[in-house]
């Protein structure tokens, strides 16, 4: 592995057959990113390799705080070219099936590399890297092997890994149920890890009458009992209630009014205050205090069971000021990829929306989902399609702070700039439980709240 084979790996984040979701906000500024971009350069100019050990990244505005924090990310995983390149010409890449590793596991392939443990939407299946070797890497990987099994309901799940062995939870949420069950019988075997940097909101259509208008969507929110969302979702044990968006345990955080808030009136009742919410309706041209306008919206949801609680629970709210909503329950890849992610289709609500730090780093929780610039026509993460110019302006200014104090500071500004626009109607601060089964020694990576698998081992 060279310093070539990383700058290939972020080269390819902005191929039109691979578009990697985040390279193009984090690595804007890179030098002769649009002639590469416009295929009028065979490479980034500003991705530099004077040696096998050196990567040099030039940029037309100082941004090295967030450049260095996304190298965390999977884009500057080394990928070779001369491998690679192929695969990555045809639309999509499918590199993915042909992926190599550096790490300790690698998916399952056969002589011609090609891969035979990954069937979608169904299994994964790691085994021990043959190449990898154990001291030059920091991670123990004491397990010799890892499936991953995917489209598992959560309740069936959960009652596997309580009764079974060798297990752990996933990517998905135990349900209400689940919760009560194990806290009940087994809550040796259930892990609450620590904030998880993500924020869940129902993302409001900033573009649609009348959630244009900003008192109609402080009305909302001050209508909304949150407490009722949280309880649908599995009680105050999966987080807290938001008073701002930068969840704690992130910077920014406390510089945004922590736990306390900024003190907006219309985020400060998290079980709902209709007088003050219809005052806001008032201010925002409805003489009743309520929606009279008579249209009904739409609301596509993620059909998944806490989510589709979640939504039924929020329609409920809206109601209680005069709007109808009707829901369109689909799956998660889908109310992504056709509805929320796409602004052509957007519905007026998404309210199954929320936001997990990519790192610790103030800008990655909200200048992705509120600042205008970035707002793409495909793989959209500005779900209430924002473009306030105040707003955007303080984004487009932070971004080239660099010290972490100043950083802090300025995007915990931005945080009470966007609250007080009232984009959506954020519901939680996440917690995460998470189960293992009494036979697994489970450990917890703090930098994304989930089971680290290469730390983990069996008794």
């Amino acid at each position: 592995v060279t310093s070539k084979d990383v700058k290939y790996g972020l080269e390819r984040g902005f191929l039109k057959t691979v578009n990697g979701p985040y390279v193009g906000i984090y690595m804007a500024d890179v030098i002769g990113l649009k002639a590469y971009q416009d295929g009028k350069a065979k490479d980034i100019s500003g991705l530099q390799t004077p040696d096998d050990h050196t990567l040099v990244i030039k940029l037309a505005r100082p941004r090295a705080a967030i450049v260095a924090g996304m190298l965390s990310l999977p884009a500057s995983a080394p990928v070779p070219q001369s491998y690679a390149a192929p695969f990555d010409k045809q639309q999509p890449s499918t590199y993915g099936q042909h992926q190599v590793a550096t790490g300790p596991y690698m998916v399952k392939n056969d002589a011609s590399g090609k891969l035979t443990g990954y069937k979608p939407a169904s299994e994964i299946q790691l085994v021990r890297n043959p190449n990898w070797d154990a001291s030059t890497d920091y991670k123990p990987a004491y397990l010799n092997s890892i499936t991953i099994k995917e489209g598992v309901d959560p309740d069936v799940g959960a009652r596997q890994i309580v009764a079974g062995s060798h297990m752990l939870s996933g990517d998905f949420q135990l349900t209400p149920a689940s919760l009560q069950r194990v806290a009940r019988t087994a809550r040796n075997l259930l892990v609450l890890t620590p904030p998880t940097g993500r924020y869940r909101f129902i993302a409001l259509n900033t573009r649609d009458k009348p959630f244009d208008n900003v008192n109609v969507r402080r009305a909302i929110v001050a209508a909304f009992d949150r407490t009722a969302l949280r309880q649908a979702f599995g009680g105050p044990l999966v987080g807290d209630i938001p008073t701002h968006y930068i969840p704690p345990g992130q910077p920014g955080f406390a510089q945004a009014g922590g736990a306390k808030g900024p003190g907006f009136d219309f985020m400060s009742h998290p079980s709902g205050d209709m007088t003050l919410a219809m005052q806001y309706m008032k201010k925002a041209g409805y003489p009743s205090g309520k929606y009279t306008g008579g249209k009904t919206f739409t609301a596509v949801s993620d059909n998944a069971t806490q989510q589709l609680n979640v939504t039924q629970v929020a329609a409920q709210q809206f109601a209680k000021l005069g709007f109808k909503v009707s829901i369109k329950g689909v799956t998660r890849d889908s109310m992504y990829t056709k509805f929320c992610d796409n602004p052509s289709a957007e519905p007026e609500i998404c309210p199954s929306v929320g936001w997990l730090k990519d790192f610790a780093d103030p800008e990655t929780l909200l200048g992705p989902v509120f600042n205008g610039k970035n707002i793409l026509t495909t793989g959209n993460s500005n779900w209430s399609l924002l473009n306030d110019p105040k707003a955007n302006a303080q984004m487009d200014k932070g971004e080239v702070i660099n010290s972490p104090t100043k950083r802090a500071q300025a995007w915990g500004q931005v945080d009470k700039t966007i609250t007080s626009l009232a984009p959506g109607i954020p519901w939680l601060w996440d917690k995460q439980p998470i189960l293992h089964s009494k036979d697994v020694n489970g450990v917890v990576n703090v930098a994304n709240a989930s089971w680290d698998l290469t730390s983990t081992s069996i008794k």
